[in-house]
C-alpha cells in the first residue's frame, strides 16, 4: 500500500500553502508532501480495533498490534506492540523460536501441507513443526527437484 503524505513539521507552518498553484500568492511554494514510504505487513500479524499504523511503517511476521495502538515505528517479528505511542511489550517467542518460524515460513505453504500441519499450527509446539517442515515441506520440494 503507497504510504500517504503527511504535513511537514518542520516548517514554520503545517499548512500546504502550496495547495493551489493557481493561485498567485503560493507560486513558487515549495510542496509540503513528500512521500513517507510503503508501509508493509508481514505474514499472520493481528492488528488490534482501532490500531493506527503510520505511513511507511514496516511490521513484522506474526507480529501482534495491540488494540488503538499509534504504531510509529516499525515492528519486529514475533513482537507484541501497544500504547500511544507503541512500544514493544514482549516477544511472542523465544529468538530461536522466532528464527525456526522466519525460516520455515509456514504461510508461503500450500493447501496440503497446511491442511495436515493444522494440528501443530494450533499448538505452541515450534519443534515439532519444524520437524514436519524439514521431514514433509522441504521433502516434497526436493522431489520436484533442487531448486534453481
Amino acid at each position: 500500500m503507497a504510504g500517504n503524505q503527511g504535513h511537514r513539521s518542520d516548517w514554520i507552518s503545517t499548512f500546504p500553502l502550496f495547495w493551489t498553484a493557481d493561485e498567485h500568492a503560493f507560486e513558487g511554494a515549495a510542496t509540503g508532501y513528500a512521500p513517507s514510504g510503503d508501509t508493509v505487513i508481514g505474514s499472520d500479524v493481528w492488528i488490534g480495533s482501532e490500531a493506527v499504523i503510520m505511513p511507511g511503517v514496516r511490521i513484522g511476521h506474526g507480529a501482534v498490534i495491540g488494540t488503538r495502538a499509534l504504531v510509529t515505528r516499525d515492528v519486529g517479528p514475533y513482537e507484541i506492540v501497544g500504547g500511544n505511542p507503541a512500544k514493544v511489550i514482549r516477544k511472542r517467542f523465544d529468538d530461536a523460536s522466532i528464527a525456526m518460524l522466519l525460516e520455515m515460513q509456514w504461510w508461503d505453504w500450500n493447501e496440503v501441507q497446511m491442511r495436515s500441519a493444522t494440528p501443530i499450527l494450533t499448538s505452541g509446539n515450534i519443534d515439532a513443526l519444524h520437524r514436519y517442515w524439514r521431514e514433509v515441506v522441504l521433502d516434497a520440494a526436493w522431489s520436484l527437484g533442487p531448486p534453481a
